[in-house]
């Protein structure tokens, strides 16, 4: 196998089994005021979670201009500049448009804490549980490798660039983002009791907030 191979390996097992399930959570007034304007509608219990474009999208193009040295000493340059391009999709007036016109108003703009910490927003928001698979949620290949080397957890790190949007019909509004070319997937659902699970490979883990800052 070949270096380049190797990169392109899909690394994202080695996240599952490691991956510390807490949420930075900042409580200051300014976040529920954020909190509250971004999503209009409180989401229902049986209703679908989809996710548009990639787990630590805004981090991944921050973190090649802010490593750089470190990373190029890891990766090649094809593979950086690949990174640095993510920036032409954290503009989310494409997917807005189309939740607007499906009447779906139980939107997320996740920014900087992630797509854990938008999960629990979203059930906390809604006052109910959710499950989600993580082998589900989506994430680009360019941010396992960067996040592996610069020892992160992408599901914590911001992803401005990605929504989470709760629908009765999930499936039917990733398609009709899929038909104008924005990525997405229903990645879980919530659930009325109270628990936020993650399911991963070795098994059901619960979501929690954490007084725990990010700096």
């Amino acid at each position: 196998m070949t270096n380049d191979e190797g990169l392109r390996s899909n690394r994202k097992d080695l996240l599952q089994n490691t991956v510390i399930l807490s949420v930075a959570k900042d409580l200051w007034e300014g976040d529920i005021v954020r909190l509250l304007h971004t999503m209009e509608q409180v989401a229902e219990p049986g209703w679908e979670i989809v996710m548009t474009k990639w787990a630590a999208l805004s981090w991944t193009v921050e973190a090649v201009r802010s490593h750089k040295e470190a990373l190029e000493k890891e990766l090649p340059t094809w593979f950086l500049r690949q990174a640095a391009g993510l920036d032409e999709y954290l503009e989310t007036g494409m997917e807005r448009q189309i939740c607007a016109s499906l009447g779906i108003k139980a939107v997320y703009e996740m920014s900087e804490g992630g797509v854990f910490s938008g999960l629990w927003d979203m059930a906390e928001f809604s006052d109910c549980g959710l499950s989600v698979r993580l082998s589900d949620i989506p994430i680009r290949q360019e941010t396992v490798e960067i996040a592996e080397i610069l020892d992160e957890n992408p599901y914590l790190l911001p992803s401005r660039g990605s929504l989470l949007a709760a629908a009765a019909d999930g499936s039917g509004l990733c398609d009709r983002l899929h038909e104008n070319g924005v990525e997405a997937a229903v990645i879980g659902r919530l659930m009325s009791s109270k628990d936020r699970v993650i399911i991963g490979r070795e098994g059901i883990r619960y979501l929690e907030p954490s007084t725990r800052m990010r700096s």
